[in-house]
């Protein structure tokens, strides 16, 4: 038997988890995203060869085309990174701030409501413009230009190819 009957409490319950897992969710997803890759390419030797070719394909392009970034500019870009992160998560909380203010506080009325709920969908609209689009295009930025990111692709490549000569062998 449920403890509380009442599904607001277990959609607010919710939804509080939800917004508070999903930033060290996301930041763990980004951080492991590179390894589950490489897991799900050493399934056949077919798809092992893929990911290394993609791999080597991928470090060429960046070695070629786009310049290395120092050490600091980097950090500086890594952090302007966390503090987008968390402009967008401080939006969103004030969006479920306001859309929770609309459901619980009985003394608004249908006007503030309306208004309440209208600047909610607009800052979560405009959190996720600016999450996806510009925020995306600049991540796009540091990992090309990346050494720590190139450095990664060629761990990569060497573990992936190291695997492939213990498969071959077997």
């Amino acid at each position: 038997m449920w403890p509380h009957k009442s599904v607001d409490l277990w959609a607010l319950v919710v939804g509080i988890a939800g917004l508070f897992l999903a930033y060290p969710l996301a930041v763990l997803g980004h951080i492991h995203a590179q390894w589950w890759r490489d897991r799900f390419a050493e399934r056949s030797l077919k798809s092992l060869n893929k990911r290394i070719e993609k791999l080597e394909k991928q470090a060429t392009e960046y070695e070629g085309k786009y310049t290395l970034l120092s050490e600091g500019e980097e950090e500086i870009l890594k952090a302007l990174e966390g503090v987008a992160l968390l402009v967008g998560l401080g939006v969103a909380i004030l969006t479920f701030f306001l859309l929770l203010g609309v459901r619980y506080i009985p003394q608004l009325s249908d006007y503030d409501a309306r208004r309440m709920l209208g600047l909610g969908l607009v800052s979560a609209f405009a959190t996720f413009l600016v999450e996806v689009v510009i925020f995306g295009r600049f991540a796009r930025f540091r990992i090309r230009r990346s050494p720590s990111y190139r450095k990664q692709i060629q761990q990569s490549i060497k573990r992936l190819k190291e695997r492939l000569a213990v498969t071959t062998t077997e």
